[in-house]
């Protein structure tokens, strides 16, 4: 070491301290040119303090910036022998491999995840079709318009209603092109000839009426308009 440079600026203008002392010694104050000599036998030294005459920088032996700048070379020689070593690009590999194998886990268990939550959404909703066809019946649909859908239904469960007439509308009229006219009837029988029977001129006034106590609620919706309604009918 020729020279021992202020690791902040380096100047070789330097003095040097003990630490615990009240005072600077008979080195302090030396101007350093040289570097060998009064510094060389302290290096090593927990107890000296090097100052810097030309910033104030203070350091400790071995910390200057040649000290510095050796070290620093070599652990980059270090570095070069370790990226340079079989081990170390065998190892890197396996490394990359690992995490190749980790980002094709997640993404095929986010893809089996979304196609499980497709398959539970679509058994949700075939379950609930199923339930709801419990407690309806289409008794007679009028298919000889294409653009009106008139329907007769046999309800069981009056509080299935909602349901029921939201699934019939999908089913049969999803995107509101067509009349639609769904009526619901508490008896199956009175469902099945209703239509007729009022049609019919020789159905009396009485016999009409008592058909008519048996329709629980109606539905119509307009396309021409966007009118639509769900009436339940209110019986006494």
């Amino acid at each position: 070491m020729e020279n021992i440079k202020c690791p902040k600026c380096g100047s070789t203008q330097l003095t040097t301290d003990k630490k615990g002392f009240s005072g600077k010694k008979a080195v302090a104050g030396a101007v350093l040119t040289g570097g060998i000599g009064l510094l060389a036998g302290t290096i090593g030294s927990n107890k000296i303090i090097i100052t810097c005459l030309s910033c104030g920088n203070q350091f400790k032996p071995g910390e200057d910036m040649d000290a510095k700048n050796e070290k620093r070379e070599k652990q980059h020689e270090l570095n070069a022998k370790i990226s340079n070593s079989p081990l170390y690009k065998k190892t890197l590999k396996v490394i990359l491999g690992l995490f190749v194998v980790l980002i094709l886990i997640i993404i095929f268990s986010t893809m089996s995840t979304s196609s499980d939550e497709k398959a539970t959404s679509t058994t949700i909703t075939d379950k609930s079709t199923e339930e709801l066809s419990k407690y309806y019946e289409i008794a007679k649909e009028d298919i000889d318009r294409p653009t009106q859908r008139n329907i007769s239904v046999y309800l069981s469960d009056t509080a299935k209603l909602k349901a029921i007439n939201e699934y019939l509308i999908s089913k049969y009229n999803a995107n509101k092109s067509n009349y639609m006219t769904v009526t619901y009837f508490d008896d199956k029988e009175v469902a099945k000839i209703y239509d007729d029977k009022i049609k019919n001129e020789g159905t009396s006034e009485k016999a009409a009426e008592k058909l008519y106590k048996h329709i629980i609620a109606n539905y119509n919706f307009n396309p021409s308009n966007g009118y639509e309604s769900l009436n339940p009918f209110n019986k006494k």
